[in-house]
C-alpha cells in the first residue's frame, strides 16, 4: 500500500488542513486519496487503487483500498522532527480470478481455472519517524506489522480425463461438483452427461485451507527527501517479511514459497504553487505484488508472484485548503 513512501506528517506547524491525490498508473490503473488535519496531532486518509492486470496468463481488475489515521506522538517544528504512529485497515477484492492455462495438481491437469470473489483484509500499525539532518533534506525511517485475513469464494474450472472433458464447481467445503462440459466417446458409446459429486481433496484441492488463509506480516524501511524552489525528490525503500501455514501446501501446485519482498521507489515532483504539486514515481518489485495484494497468493497464481516486477505513476496532489 505504498509503505515504501511512507513517512510522517510534515515538521511544519501548521493545524489543520486537507489533501487530494489523484494518480493514474502504468498498467492500466489509478489511484485517488483524500486526506484530513484534524488537529497538531491528529490526521486521517481514505485510498482508492483501480488495477487491470493481466500477467502471465493471470487476468484480474483488482480494486484496493485503504483507512488510516495518525497520531503524531512527537513534533519538534524547529528541530525537523517527528514521530507518528499510524494504525490502518486495508484491503483488495476482484469479482473474480482467473487464469489461463494448466494447473498441475498430483498429475491432474486442470485448465482455465476461475476464482469468484477473491478478497483480502489487512490490519497494520507503524511507527514513523522523520528527521532534518540538514535544510531541505528529510531521512524517515519506519517499522510495523499486522494482521491478514485471505478469502475467496468457489473454484471453477475444466479437467480432462481420458476423452472426456468436465466442468468442476469446488466450494468451501471442498465439495467438487462437475458434469460433462460437452457429450463425449468412451469406447463405442457417446455420453451425453454426467454428473458426479466427489471430495476435491482426491484430486489435490482444498479451497478451504489453500485459498483460505490467515497470515501475519511484518515490515521496514526509510527514504530520503529532498525540497527546494518547490522541487523535490524521494529515494524509498521497504522491506517485508510474510509468515503463511499455506506456504508449504502451495508446494502441491508447483509453486513457489515467496516469504520475503523488497521495494525500491524513486519520484520526482514539483510544486508551482503551495496547493498544488505534480510528481512522477517508479517503483520496483523484487517479488512482484506480494505484500501488497496478499490474494494473489493462492495455487492459481502464486506462480508468478516470485519475478521481479515494476510500475510507473504520474500525478497531482492538490491542498484544498
Amino acid at each position: 500500500m505504498d509503505d515504501a513512501f511512507l513517512r510522517a506528517e510534515s515538521v511544519s506547524p501548521d493545524p489543520d488542513g486537507a489533501l487530494a491525490v489523484l494518480a493514474y498508473e502504468s498498467y492500466k490503473g489509478g489511484h485517488a486519496a483524500l486526506g484530513y488535519k484534524l488537529s497538531r496531532e491528529w490526521s486521517v486518509t481514505g485510498r482508492y487503487w483501480y488495477r487491470s492486470l493481466t500477467y502471465s496468463g493471470a487476468q484480474a481488475s483488482l480494486h484496493s483500498w485503504q483507512l488510516a489515521t495518525d497520531y503524531g506522538i512527537i513534533g519538534t517544528p524547529t528541530e525537523g522532527r517527528k514521530l507518528t504512529l499510524r494504525l490502518s485497515v486495508w484491503g483488495d477484492y476482484a469479482d473474480s480470478l482467473s487464469k489461463r492455462g494448466a494447473l498441475r495438481v498430483q498429475g491432474l491437469t486442470f485448465k482455465d481455472v476461475s476464482i469468484a470473489h477473491p478478497n483480502d483484509t489487512q490490519v497494520q500499525a507503524d511507527l514513523i519517524y522523520t528527521a532534518q539532518p540538514l535544510p531541505n533534506h528529510y531521512v524517515t525511517g519506519f517499522v510495523g506489522g499486522g494482521y491478514s485475513w485471505v478469502r475467496a469464494g468457489d473454484i471453477a474450472a475444466f479437467a480432462q480425463q481420458g476423452n472426456c472433458r468436465y466442468k468442476l464447481r469446488i466450494g468451501n467445503d471442498n465439495i467438487a461438483l462437475g458434469s460433462l462440459a460437452q457429450p463425449c466417446r468412451v469406447g463405442p458409446v457417446t455420453i451425453n452427461d454426467a454428473p458426479f459429486r466427489a471430495d476435491a481433496s482426491q484430486y489435490g484441492l482444498q479451497p478451504s485451507k489453500d485459498f483460505n488463509y490467515d497470515a501475519t506480516f511484518v515490515g521496514l524501511g526509510g527514504s530520503w527527501r529532498w525540497q527546494h524552489s518547490g522541487f523535490g525528490v524521494v529515494a524509498a525503500y521497504h522491506f517485508q517479511s510474510l509468515f503463511r501455514d499455506v506456504n508449504d501446501r502451495l508446494g502441491a501446485y508447483g509453486a513457489p514459497k515467496v516469504q520475503f519482498n523488497h521495494v525500491v521507489g524513486l519520484e520526482f515532483s514539483y510544486a508551482p504553487t503551495r496547493y498544488l504539486e505534480i510528481f512522477l514515481r517508479g517503483q520496483g518489485f523484487k517479488s512482484s505484488l506480494v505484500g501488497y495484494v496478499p490474494m494473489l497468493y493462492n495455487p492459481a497464481t502464486a506462480k508468478q508472484l516470485d519475478r521481479s516486477y515494476a510500475s510507473g505513476m504520474i500525478g497531482v496532489r492538490l491542498a484544498l485548503w
